[in-house]
């Protein structure tokens, strides 16, 4: 028994052991579970203030993106300019040495002719770049050791440091106006790097001279839209303003018609009184000192030959050359009399043969000088011209497709020159051969040796003939076949002469032109740098279509300024409607304190909606985006002088790929504030009681 009793107290107590040690097992679980609980509470805790922070993180940066910072020009120019300047300078260096000391296009080798006094001066190409050009190259010569690419060298840096400071100051310009950090950042890397904006820079062409004053001109141009023409109040914007206008209408022919054209625009924006007179008269200023003043006297300073303006003519001659062209047998095509109309303003049957589909020049060059055509043979022909195009349309359209095709279509691109040496091939130099007057093979020895073996070999050719015929004569020999055979002989030997004396002067225009040859010697891992450059930019690259920037992104942010100011004119209808419906309801049922009189309510009604209206019309005197619409005219009309050009050449368009960044701008800012008339404002002045106060710098 009492082994038994030991045994079941010995049982009990390892049972109560294992079930206290099951109890704190169980509480030690139970902790356990507590503080995985609490572990995993944590965790979640510590997620979400994860994506917290994330959100916030994310939501800081978009706000730093997205923040704007509108101010003075003055502030941001201090603040910024330098800045921007540097950075453009320093991503444009490598591109500079590449390519240094620049290259030409086409027509500079023409201008250089002139400038140097190869031939006369005319006025094909605007005489101020002439001019210019003529400056830097004798000032290569005056101190560069008679070499005027040193002046192409200098002309290159000076070139390179004013385009950059205008693309600064457009940058600083549209953070003035309150563009997003975004934008301005899209806006600097796109100036800094881009090919279409770097490649120009080291050219040395009448376009890349036009954009150095272009660029700050569309700068004040659309600040005195924005201000609708209240900045001109300050005589300094007003001169500056006169001196840009002047500098790129005597830049470039076809700027007068697009200052022209987009100065209506600029005009309609402005406010009645002074504010308009004062942009008129800076208009007429600079338009009459460019064509009354400084056209004439040029001209007649360097006796310059006036070329008649026969470009806008490729937009007639080329569709009815078209026709001729397809329709060579077919008299029904174009009947004689419409081809007598024709006929008397171009020679038809050669602009048909020598019909180009890419641009107008082999067909203008037909229109016919000696003599001018009458005002009624012109009108004859634009008649004409009317009826082939009713009745030839496909035609038409190919012909005027073809040499805007590079303007619209994103799958053709181009490559920037990065020498000059390319202007001196064979076939170039024949070209420029025709610049030199006559006899000009014969300043050098081998030259009048040329020309007197030909003069000798002529004369000893027609004594001989004379000789012969005599003789002949003399023994009454028929002299037909023999005279024939003669003849043929003498011609065939005038046309080697003529081949001697054309060879003559293709040797003569490249002595001319070999101080400005060899600008292609390079090493050989600079050449290899430009190749890879070339290969990179030309195969298939759309970053380097001319239509992205010439139509595409002009379209897209055209379409968003039209869009903004539809939406705005039926808010502003809608607000209107409401307002009114509103003043009804509040005539139609008067309240009991004034129902014996509704006068009053009218009255005040009346009151509280003129002061309102004036109110508004102090704010908000126009449609906001109006004067963002005439800012971009000035882009609108530069594109469609592009689209009326004789051919798409990609040196054309450099002022519109520099000042793309402000025109894309415009539909972000326009309109901000509600309508300030003082675009870009802060918010503070823009609500003030008096928003002509502070007048933006």
């Amino acid at each position: 028994m009492a082994n038994v009793a030991e045994d079941t107290r010995f049982e009990l107590v390892r049972r109560s052991r294992q079930s206290t040690r099951r109890i704190v097992h169980l509480a030690a679980r139970l902790a356990d579970c507590r503080s995985d609980r609490y572990g995993l509470t944590s965790r979640h805790t510590l997620s979400a203030q994860s994506t917290r922070h994330t959100l916030a993180t994310r939501h800081t940066l978009v706000a730093y993106l997205a923040a704007r910072h509108p101010s003075a020009l003055s502030e941001t120019v201090k603040s910024r300019f330098l800045p921007y300047l540097l950075a453009l300078l320093v991503c444009w260096l490598p591109w500079i040495a590449l390519t240094w000391p620049g290259s030409m296009r086409d027509d500079t080798v023409a201008q250089y002719l002139q400038a140097s006094g190869i031939h006369r001066y005319y006025t094909q190409h605007p005489l101020f770049d002439t001019l210019t050009f003529g400056l830097f190259w004798r000032l290569g010569e005056t101190f560069g050791g008679g070499s005027p690419l040193v002046g192409q060298a200098v002309y290159t840096a000076f070139q390179s440091v004013t385009l950059a400071s205008g693309a600064a100051l457009l940058l600083c310009y549209i953070r003035k106006l309150g563009a997003p950090r975004w934008l301005i950042g899209l806006s600097l890397i796109y100036l800094a790097t881009s090919y279409v904006v770097v490649g120009s820079v080291t050219t040395m062409g009448k376009d890349s001279l036009h954009t150095v004053f272009f660029l700050p001109l569309a700068v004040v141009f659309a600040e005195i839209c924005l201000t609708r023409g209240r900045i001109l109040e300050r005589r300094p914007v007003a001169a500056a303003f006169v001196a840009l206008l002047f500098a790129a209408v005597v830049s470039k022919r076809t700027a007068l018609v697009i200052v022209l054209c987009a100065g209506c625009g600029l005009l309609a924006v402005c406010r009645k009184g002074k504010p308009r007179f004062r942009t008129f008269a800076c208009l007429a200023v600079a338009l009459l000192l460019a064509q009354g003043v400084w056209s004439p006297l040029a001209a007649a300073a360097t006796h310059a030959n006036p070329s008649p303006g026969r470009e806008v003519w490729g937009l007639i001659t080329q569709p009815v050359a078209q026709v001729a062209h397809d329709h060579p047998n077919d008299p029904n095509a174009i009947t004689e009399p419409q081809r007598a109309r024709l006929n008397a303003v171009m020679d038809l049957d050669r602009a048909a043969a020598d019909i180009n589909p890419h641009r107008t020049n082999e067909t203008f060059a037909t229109l016919r000088e000696h003599p001018a055509p009458t005002v009624g043979q012109k009108l004859a022909a634009l008649r004409t011209w009317t009826e082939l195009g009713l009745s030839h349309p496909a035609e038409y359209v190919k012909a005027y497709a073809g040499p805007i095709r590079a303007w619209w279509d994103p799958s053709l691109n181009f490559a920037y020159p990065t020498d000059s040496d390319y202007l001196f091939t064979p076939g170039y130099l024949q070209q420029w051969s025709t610049f030199l007057p006559q006899g000009a093979g014969e300043a050098t020895p081998s030259g009048r040796a040329g020309q007197e073996a030909t003069g000798k070999s002529e004369a000893e050719a027609k004594g001989a003939q004379e000789e012969s015929k005599a003789g002949e004569e003399q023994a009454g020999i028929p002299n037909d076949g023999k005279a024939s055979a003669q003849s043929s002989a003498v011609q065939g030997s005038a046309d080697q002469d003529a081949d001697v004396a054309a060879a003559e002067r293709i040797a003569a225009t490249e002595r001319a032109l070999s101080p400005l040859m060899g600008t292609s010697r390079r090493p050989q891992w600079q050449c290899n740098v430009l190749q890879s450059v070339r290969q990179w930019v030309r195969n298939n690259n759309p970053l380097t279509a001319m239509a992205l920037y010439v139509t595409w992104i002009p379209l897209i942010g055209g379409l968003a300024l039209l869009t903004q100011a539809v939406a705005r004119r039926t808010r502003r209808n809608n607000a209107g409607d409401e307002c009114s419906k509103g003043d009804e309801r509040n005539v139609s049922i008067p309240h009991n304190a004034n129902v014996d009189r509704p006068h009053v309510i009218c009255r005040s009604v009346g009151a509280s909606r003129s002061v309102g209206d004036r109110n508004r019309r102090d704010r908000h005197p126009v449609d906001p985006v109006a004067p963002a619409l005439a800012a971009y005219g000035l882009l609108f009309f530069t594109v469609l002088s592009l689209y009326a050009s004789p051919e798409a050449l990609f040196w054309y368009p450099i002022p519109v790929y520099f000042t793309l960044p402000l025109f894309v701008a415009l539909p972000f800012v326009a309109g901000r504030a509600d309508g300030s008339a003082h675009v870009g404002m802060p918010e503070s002045a823009a609500s003030s009681p008096n928003p002509a106060a502070p007048l933006s710098e």
